[in-house]
């Protein structure tokens, strides 16, 4: 077995959450009186944190602590309304026999409440969402380093698997191996322009990677 590890991203990895979020997001313009986003124009938002999402969504000069503040208050009770796990997710974790953990960089309280409340927690030796104190947000590897120092587990053991290309940076930068999810948040070319080590195209293909 090539691994003693595997970290996963959440949104748009292990989770579809694009509804919730652009729900949020439209919560967020309606009181601004700004057009409502498509879902399809989610995706390409999603991956930097709260923050970046909506900067992106609202631009440079928008108030992004009030902006902030509508949409963690529209998503607090929303979080959950469609978000599921993507096709053979469930089925997969439970083979996987090293250990699992996930690593997102949405705010650590949602990241532990939707794997928590998504019956998926029994999967995994750590559930970490971005915790500022302890490091910054992924393409940042202080994320994976913190990961890799609890569990005791070297880099060389280990693979990050994500849809982002902030998961491929992040993991090049920890010295881990990477797996780019074409499923999800970002497409096939520029997972590979980033450098990932190998490509899935469903979640369940992770199997004939280890």
């Amino acid at each position: 077995m090539k691994y003693d590890l595997i970290i996963f991203d959440l949104d748009g990895t292990l989770v579809n959450s694009m509804y919730d979020v652009g729900d949020a997001l439209n919560y967020v313009f309606r009181h601004y009186g700004l057009p409502e986003l498509t879902y399809d124009q989610v995706p390409a938002m999603v991956g930097g944190g709260m923050r970046s999402l909506l900067r992106k969504a609202l631009g440079p000069d928008a108030d992004l602590d009030e902006a902030l503040r509508l949409l963690f208050e529209h998503y607090d009770k929303h979080y959950l309304d469609h978000t599921r796990p993507y096709p053979f997710v469930r089925e997969t974790l439970g083979k996987l026999p090293m250990q699992l953990a996930v690593l997102s960089n949405k705010p650590d309280k949602y990241t532990k409440a939707i794997i928590r409340e998504l019956d998926l927690a029994t999967h995994f030796a750590m559930v970490l969402g971005h915790v500022p104190e302890w490091y910054e947000r992924k393409p940042d590897p202080g994320g994976i380093r913190y990961i890799l120092k609890h569990l005791h587990v070297a880099p060389q053991r280990t693979l990050m698997v994500g849809d982002s290309t902030h998961d491929i940076h992040a993991a090049r930068r920890a010295a881990i191996s990477s797996c780019g999810v074409t499923y999800g948040y970002r497409s096939p070319e520029q997972l590979r322009e980033t450098g990932a080590g190998c490509l899935i195209d469903r979640f369940d293909q992770l199997l004939e990677i280890i």
